[in-house]
């Protein structure tokens, strides 16, 4: 999970506190899981709505299905962009560059990122 949006579920309590992996296909590579706790106020019992839109991608989709499979929040608007994996830029002459995925997050609930 990006370092950016490690801390926010940890805002949003839920009953089931499971936190998103990484995998990596490289043993070598270390995955990632979200971990700690977030001091200050809580907002339990408050309702958390997430309006997304095809132009929600990367760390924001990612925060966004968390919330959903945690049943922690309503989500409603456009299907995101997608995102969800991890990429490394590979040049592939001057003028043009790939993104090849690297790793997959995996939502421990779903057991998927989809």
């Amino acid at each position: 999970m990006p370092p950016t949006v490690e801390p926010l579920p940890c805002c949003l309590p839920v009953t089931c506190r499971k936190s998103a992996t990484i995998s990596f296909p490289d043993p070598a590579v270390c995955g990632a899981t979200a971990t700690g706790a977030i001091a200050g106020k809580k907002l339990t019992g408050q309702p958390v709505f997430v309006l997304t839109s095809k132009r929600t991608f990367s760390g924001a989709e990612e925060f966004t299905y968390n919330l959903k499979n945690l049943k922690r929040a309503t989500i409603a608007g456009e299907t995101t962009g997608g995102g969800a994996h991890p990429v490394s830029g590979h040049r592939i002459d001057d003028h043009f560059m790939i993104g090849v995925p690297f790793a997959r997050a995996v939502n421990p609930i779903s057991k998927t990122n989809c």
